[in-house]
């Protein structure tokens, strides 16, 4: 009785050490067992082990997530493209580009895209043209990104008729991207009613910094600072540490030198340790060099390389 009394004493402490990770794992490759016991698994069923399989790769257990994916793949192409992004992380370019066409020939859009992507990467543009064509074809969530991406691979191809065909396309179908890339085009054409046209549109999708900070940049170039420090204010607000600094170049000019040294203090607290080099240099451009080398000494302190070199400069000058 004694010697059976240890030995469920044992069992039981083994038990009770497993982790609840251990534990998982153990039951998802039941579940998978079952599955391919029966055969006949249900969408809902598949998608369940698909998303406790990631969780394991996320917590770092590649290996089981794996084994996952490679029994689910002749159910679901998704299996197919995780094991895809698997060897993606795992720099195995070669075995990324074979599941990516596994999971493409089983009519997954993602896949198609990325092998799209992989090829216009590679240079290798029939190839590029024909899983691009597939997505666009299919009319999914990654058409218009595609449409988007033809439109700056003509633009780097110097088909400027193309490049407009297909930024068109996208923005029709909601790409903001688009909608910004056009109002670039229009911008360096001085074609201003078509440049503010799309720059509105692609504002009326998302508020967001680079079209703010182009439209910004617009208006300073043709010197309406009024309108210029408009659209950086607004951007500003969204976090632009570019904006930050344009708004400090433009109350500088404007003699605003408060307002200008708020704003490079900002870019700087925002993680632009250079943008206090500006205000230095504001100082230098006033013939105020103590005040310069006040500036360039106290942000070399805090260990601004460029400030302590500046100070040294100027240190030695005056």
């Amino acid at each position: 009785m004694k010697k059976i009394f240890l030995i469920l004493i044992l069992i039981f402490t083994f038990s009770c050490n497993v982790s609840k990770e251990e534990k998982d794992k153990r039951v998802l490759l039941n579940e998978v067992k079952k599955i391919n016991k029966n055969r006949n698994p249900t969408k809902e069923q598949i998608n369940i082990l698909l998303e406790k399989s990631k969780e394991l790769y996320q917590n770092g257990d590649e290996k089981t997530a794996k084994q996952v994916w490679e029994n689910l793949e002749e159910y679901t192409s998704e299996a197919t493209l995780y094991l895809a992004d698997y060897y993606d992380n795992n720099k195995d370019e070669i075995n990324y580009e074979k599941y990516l066409l596994k999971a493409a020939e089983k009519e997954n859009e993602t896949a198609m895209f990325n092998l799209g992507g992989l090829y216009q990467k590679r240079g290798n543009t029939e190839k590029m043209l024909k899983w691009y064509t597939k997505v666009i074809e299919k009319d999914g969530k990654n058409s218009a990104i595609v449409m988007n991406n033809l439109g700056n691979y003509y633009d780097l191809e110097g088909q400027k008729d193309k490049m407009l065909e297909w930024y068109k396309k996208a923005a029709e179908k909601g790409s903001m991207e688009a909608m910004n890339n056009l109002g670039v085009y229009y911008s360096e054409n001085n074609q201003e009613k078509e440049m503010l046209f799309w720059y509105k549109k692609a504002l009326e999708k998302d508020e967001n910094i680079r079209t703010l900070n182009n439209l910004a940049s617009h208006y300073f170039k043709k010197g309406n600072l009024k309108e210029a420090e408009k659209w950086y204010k607004r951007s500003a607000d969204k976090g632009s540490i570019e904006a930050m600094n344009d708004l400090g170049v433009i109350y500088d000019s404007q003699k605003r030198y408060e307002l200008a040294i708020k704003m490079f203090l900002k870019a700087a607290e925002n993680g632009d340790e250079d943008a206090v080099l500006n205000i230095g240099l504001m100082y230098e451009d006033r013939d105020m060099y103590n005040e310069a080398k006040e500036w360039y000494k106290k942000f070399a302190e805090l260990g601004n390389q460029k400030a302590l070199k500046k100070y040294n400069e100027l240190k030695d000058k005056y």
